[in-house]
């Protein structure tokens, strides 16, 4: 995603029809014909190594260029002329692929990721005719279990809630006597930001639902907040429909409710009044199909309590 965002593509000498045509990194190759060249294997070789290499350093400082030297091609930047700044950002792609699963018997596999990959684009695909914001596709390859989707460029909401991003190494600091010195005249914006945050979650689940898509997997993790300088401005995006399937059934939209209130739960301490303001918003826009599954939620909060009671 990092080297998508900087233009970097897998070169020379990795590519194939480098290596069978002796080609050496730096011997004046055309970008533009490497672009053409390149292959998925190259990508999961080129990802391996950036990450190796991005595990090795504190920042993303000289990486880029630390990677060049390494003998991956950088493609030249676009022109000042030739688009602008929101437009480059709209055509940055994020490359989701499927491993194939070496328990599975092959053709069982294939199925699978078939499926999957194209449920995962039908389901974009209806929240997008429905106004949900989600990443816009850009290509499906069901059958390499590829799924190229638009570039968000943003935080996600576990980030900007303070849960850190999922994955990474939380900084050791004095983090609540940080939290401590912040001045009361900052508390309120502070909070106000929260409540409109809290309200475009809302929002957008009560879209995806009203278009009977259950998402499956919601947590802060997936939900993104575009950056307001972006091209299409402050939005929150809810992201990674890999478990997302259609349903009219007032106990799956519940369930859905569910899953997140638990993810706020776990990943956000005090998250009750978070979560408040997400149902809040949630009921303004489900109007009178809120009273059916606000029944069907307490039920479900029920059947999760004696389950955790049980073990």
């Amino acid at each position: 995603m990092w080297a998508l965002s900087r233009r970097l593509l897998p070169g020379e000498p990795y590519t194939p029809s480098a290596v069978s045509g002796g080609g050496v990194a730096g011997s004046g190759a055309d970008p533009d014909r490497e672009r053409g060249r390149w292959r998925l294997e190259e990508c999961l070789r080129f990802a391996t190594e950036l990450a190796g290499r991005k595990g090795r350093r504190k920042g993303w400082t000289g990486l880029a260029d630390e990677m060049a030297k390494a003998g991956w091609a950088r493609l030249h930047p676009p022109t000042s002329g030739s688009s602008s700044g929101a437009e480059d950002e709209g055509s940055h792609v994020l490359l989701k692929y499927r491993f194939h699963k070496q328990y599975r018997h092959p053709t069982l596999d294939s199925s699978l990721t078939k499926s999957r990959v194209a449920g995962e684009a039908r389901a974009l695909i209806k929240c997008l005719r429905s106004g949900v914001n989600v990443p816009g596709i850009r290509m499906v390859d069901a059958a390499e279990g590829v799924l190229g989707i638009e570039w968000i460029d943003g935080k996600s909401v576990r980030f900007l809630l303070g849960g850190g991003a999922e994955g990474e190494v939380e900084a050791e600091d004095d983090s609540e006597d940080a939290q401590d010195d912040v001045p009361v005249e900052e508390e309120e914006p502070l909070k106000e930001a929260a409540d409109t945050l809290m309200s475009m979650i809302g929002t957008e689940i009560a879209k995806m639902h009203k278009a009977d898509i259950i998402h499956g997997d919601l947590t802060t993790s997936n939900m993104m907040l575009r950056h307001p300088s972006s091209y299409k401005g402050l939005q929150l995006v809810l992201i990674d429909f890999g478990l997302a399937y259609t349903s009219t059934l007032v106990e799956d939209k519940a369930v859905d409710l569910y899953v997140l209130e638990r993810a706020f739960a776990s990943t956000h301490p005090e998250s009750e009044p978070l979560f408040a303001g997400v149902l809040k918003a949630y009921e303004q826009y489900m109007g009178k199909e809120w009273a059916a599954i606000s029944r069907r939620l307490d039920d479900v909060r029920l059947r999760g309590r004696k389950r955790s009671m049980v073990g």
